[in-house]
């Protein structure tokens, strides 16, 4: 019925559903440019197809008693409703929540766990269910602004240097592990940065924003690559060890990077510091019988700010 748009960059298409006429059908399309998944309407009869909703896993058309059509589909956690005419195929007015805290959808489908009937009635399942997340803007007072990118599950988000950017990993649902993305906030695309099946996290920029270090376990152990930020060339080997890495920080002048090891036998979580010069030996920076981690230099580096389990 459908076949992906290689032009597109489409990877599945799933979540079909039936409108009125018996011919179109809303589906969920996904793709690796995060500006071409989403809800789109085809036809049995015709290959043409065409997004009618960005951000969206899956939707479904409720017919009102007054005979207008609305569009039913997941954004975040609520669930919202825009009216849609569905002999012109076309959306109307504004979306508007309808309820919320709608669980995601199971088992690693995308979109969310909803039904609604041919007279109206809408069933859900309420409350969470998977690890599916929206990254969101908020300003220093709490409230919320808007959404960066659609519902995923991410990880590690880490603003580039001029704030223009932003590196986050999200987790791949059929593989279950993560890759990192590059969400451009100026422009509002998004584009996939690693392409490796292993897991990959943690990502931090370099000082000037012109290159990621990460962590990732595609050798074993975590080990620490790094890779240009514009996602041309290959993935760099920085630094590999039998111990479980994860980058933390990169310092200011770009010399040293702070990262953590996990699972020592006597010191459990420990900070090291990783030189990007000379014969790049690293050194433990803090120690301890306790767990360290999440390690933060401050802006001049005379200073680390961690967690720690001591207290």
């Amino acid at each position: 019925v459908t076949t992906l748009d290689a032009s597109r960059q489409e990877t599945l298409h799933s979540r079909p559903a039936f409108l009125p006429d018996g011919r179109h059908f809303l589906y969920h399309a996904a793709a690796t440019q995060a500006e071409n998944s989403g809800v789109y309407v085809g036809s049995l009869d015709s290959k043409d197809t065409r997004r009618l909703v960005g951000g969206a896993g899956n939707a479904v058309y409720a017919a009102a008693a007054s005979g207008q059509g609305y569009l039913l589909f997941a954004r975040g956690d609520p669930l919202m409703a825009q009216p849609f005419d569905a002999k012109k195929l076309e959306l109307s007015g504004e979306a508007f929540p309808i309820a919320e805290r709608v669980a995601a959808g199971m088992g690693g489908m995308p979109g969310a766990a909803f039904s609604v009937s041919e007279n109206g009635v809408l069933a859900y399942q309420s409350g969470g269910g998977t690890n599916t997340t929206q990254l969101v803007w908020y300003d220093r007072n709490g409230k919320r602004l808007e959404p960066v990118g659609p519902p995923g599950d991410y990880s590690n988000p880490a603003l580039s240097p001029d704030e223009k950017k932003l590196a986050v990993g999200r987790t791949d649902p059929a593989a279950k592990t993560r890759d990192l993305w590059i969400f451009d906030l100026t422009r509002g695309t998004a584009s996939r940065l690693t392409f490796d099946p292993a897991d990959d996290l943690n990502p931090t920029w370099s000082p000037d924003g012109s290159r990621i270090a990460f962590a990732s376990d595609r050798k074993g152990p975590r080990n620490i690559y790094q890779k240009l930020a514009t996602g041309t060339g290959e993935d760099e080997l920085l630094f590999e060890s039998p111990e479980r890495k994860s980058v933390e920080d990169w310092s200011a002048d770009g010399r040293f990077l702070i990262y953590n090891i996990g699972g020592a036998s006597k010191t459990r979580d420990d900070l090291w510091v990783l030189p990007l010069t000379g014969d790049r030996k690293p050194a433990p920076l803090v120690m301890t019988p306790f767990n360290e981690s999440q390690g933060q230099l401050s802006p001049d580096g005379r200073w680390l700010a961690y967690r720690s389990s001591e207290s």
